[in-house]
């Protein structure tokens, strides 16, 4: 199934399966009741399941922002800060592994696990503080014929990284990219609906009198989404003509948080189209990075900021009332 026909089925099914208001059913027309993951998005196996025998030594470790498989009530922010410990024995008299203080719920960078083929793990939450609370014990069986693969050395790899982690383009690849329309008859296609929104959006109001703040409720998501067409058009074709795009994006990251253009929860509407504009910033920031002087970075970048915090920690998974 293409990219394409797995968004039309996509939007098929959306108009005919509508979740109820609780959150507990769809309407009768559909077979399937909703993936309570879908609901609530935090939801994180722990990883290795107790008792598995893995086939990766040492394998993923990952866990949930709480000590239960389970959680019903949003009202944490995403703070946590974890400790994971790996044992030979179940009172962890000695580690064979610890990491401290980690805010992320997930570790992959251990060295192969040796001496034993079960092994014990924990996860303590806040360690050190009043919040402190632990995992239950969760044991794994390495398997004899588990891979060994040796990840102690990716942090140092990772961190010695500079420079920005490109996305999509960069100079290695933008000509093979761009080329693509040459060589497929459906990026050809997207080529010239990428070109003629572009266009569209050359000869439109908003453009031609791009608002210098966002007090209006106007349609900023579409403005958003036209220049990142005009960006694309930009690097599709070379001309001058749409490169209007940058003082645009570099004006919406200078409004303040509180306008109509901040994201859902925040902004001066109910609405929440304005919350995509984080996602075509982003793009804009990937793609133009090296375009950019340090001002201009530091600009998008606070923007980029605040608006994915916000969304984060203070809205979306946080939010426990319908509006």
């Amino acid at each position: 199934m293409n990219f394409l026909m797995f968004i039309v089925l996509c939007l098929a099914i959306s108009n005919v399966c509508s979740e109820s208001r609780a959150g507990v059913l769809i309407n009768s027309k559909c077979a399937v009741p909703p993936d309570e993951r879908q609901i609530r998005a935090r939801y994180v196996r722990f990883r290795p399941a107790d008792g598995q025998t893995v086939t990766l030594n040492p394998p993923r470790f990952s866990w949930g922002y709480v000590p239960e498989i389970v959680f019903s009530k949003f009202h944490r922010k995403a703070d946590m800060r974890f400790t994971l410990q790996i044992s030979r024995t179940k009172n962890f008299a000695h580690l064979e592994a610890e990491v401290k203080n980690t805010p992320f719920n997930f570790y992959n960078f251990l060295p192969p696990l040796k001496g034993a083929r079960k092994w014990y793990w924990r996860v303590g939450y806040n360690v050190g503080t009043e919040r402190e609370k632990w995992s239950k014990v969760r044991s794994f069986t390495i398997a004899p014929s588990a891979i060994i693969w040796d990840r102690s050395q990716l942090e140092k790899a990772i961190d010695s990284l500079t420079g920005h982690p490109r996305i999509l383009f960069h100079p290695s690849n933008m000509k093979k990219i761009l080329n693509l329309r040459r060589k497929h008859p459906f990026s050809e296609e997207l080529s010239r609906h990428i070109i003629a929104t572009a266009d569209e959006a050359l000869n439109s109001g908003w453009f031609s009198n791009f608002p210098a703040t966002d007090d209006k409720p106007l349609n900023y998501l579409k403005m958003g989404r036209s220049l990142v067409a005009m960006a694309f058009a930009y690097l599709l074709t070379g001309d001058e003509k749409y490169k209007g795009f940058k003082e645009r994006f570099l004006k919406i990251a200078s409004w303040r948080k509180g306008g109509y253009a901040s994201p859902e929860g925040v902004s001066g509407s109910a609405g929440k189209w304005s919350t995509h504009l984080t996602e075509c910033l982003g793009l804009f920031y990937d793609w133009f990075y090296d375009d950019l002087t340090p001002e201009e970075r530091a600009l998008v970048r606070n923007s980029l900021e605040w608006r994915i915090d916000h969304t984060i920690n203070n809205f979306a998974w946080l939010r426990t009332t319908a509006r």
